[in-house]
């Protein structure tokens, strides 16, 4: 229901989830920049934008291209060696 939903009610038509995890991505971005921009001081700035920011970010990015890679990969083997009529799907 979650991309669906969204895709429908805001009218705009998302090919691929990944525009949404994208546009979900920058919005956490600007809640941790703004975050940090009022926690008082550089250093605890720094330090949650490190945290808070870029090692989810990098995580999800990471998983998301990951995915991506092995989906491609499949596919490449799929069209490199198809199935013969006596193997077992």
């Amino acid at each position: 229901m979650g991309a669906a939903w969204l895709s429908y009610h805001s009218g705009l038509v998302f090919k691929d989830r990944i525009v949404v995890v994208y546009i979900l991505l920058i919005g956490y971005l600007y809640v941790v920049v703004m975050f940090a921009a009022a926690s008082g001081s550089i250093a605890k700035a720094i330090v949650w934008i490190l945290l808070l920011g870029v090692l989810p970010s990098w995580l999800i990015v990471w998983l998301k291209r990951r995915g991506q890679i092995v989906r491609a990969r499949k596919m490449a083997e799929a069209e490199n060696h198809p199935p013969a009529d006596d193997e077992p799907r």
